[in-house]
């Protein structure tokens, strides 16, 4: 009888902590160009637009930085608190749980928007008489003008004064693709159209996360 290779939950993770740090917002800053590994079981990452906490349940490492390019020296002393980003309850008040079948559904339209070279993404919502419906749905701006907008029903939430906030496609494509490679529901918190977006997961057995993104500032 053959027994299958089970990857670990890091070697599950590592190519999206990798991702992050090989992004192209960490180019000229190779400080942000690792993965920093602490508390005995959490990794970190993050490009200055995103960043990913992953807390293991059954790994166990000591304090480290993995360096995507190893020959480059670097002070790790100057890597960035990165906990700060992560946004307290009361700057992301809402909450919507997206089942695992939704999010190949949104899997499927990203990867869509990214062929045609759609940019910019948004999370739109519309007041109902007691909710409010939330959508993933593509820019204007970024579709000739005789096309309609793409929408893809997310979920509803209580009555809030939510604005649209806006996202840079590839990296909303990039938390979606983790968070299928997770195999989970997920959870999708956010507050207004200026604060970081944040996925996490409830109840897990290999490990618990944090996608956090920021979002871009329409004018």
């Amino acid at each position: 009888m053959t027994v299958k290779n089970i990857k670990t939950s890091l070697a599950l993770t590592k190519k999206h902590l990798e991702k992050i740090a090989k992004s192209k917002r960490t180019k000229h800053r190779d400080i942000l160009q690792v993965i920093k590994y602490s508390e005995g079981n959490k990794a970190t990452v993050t490009d200055s637009c995103r960043a990913l906490f992953i807390k293991y349940k059954h790994e166990n490492f000591g304090d480290s930085f993995d360096n995507i390019h190893s020959l480059r020296p670097m002070d790790v002393t100057k890597y960035p608190d990165v906990d700060r980003v992560v946004p307290n309850d009361a700057a992301v008040p809402n909450k919507l749980k997206i089942e695992h079948s939704k999010i190949k559904e949104m899997l499927t339209t990203l990867r869509e928007w990214k062929k045609l070279k759609i940019e910019n993404m948004m999370i739109s919502f519309e007041k109902g008489s007691d909710s409010t419906q939330c959508y993933l749905e593509s820019k204007k701006s970024y579709i000739e003008e005789n096309e309609s907008t793409i929408k893809l029903y997310l979920g509803s939430f209580e009555e809030t004064n939510n604005n649209n906030i806006t996202f840079n496609t590839e990296y909303f494509l990039n938390i979606i693709q983790f968070v299928k490679d997770t195999k989970e529901d997920t959870v999708l918190k956010f507050g207004s159209h200026f604060n970081p977006i944040v996925f996490e997961n409830e109840l897990a057995d290999k490990f618990d996360y944090q996608y956090i993104l920021c979002p871009i500032r329409v004018y």
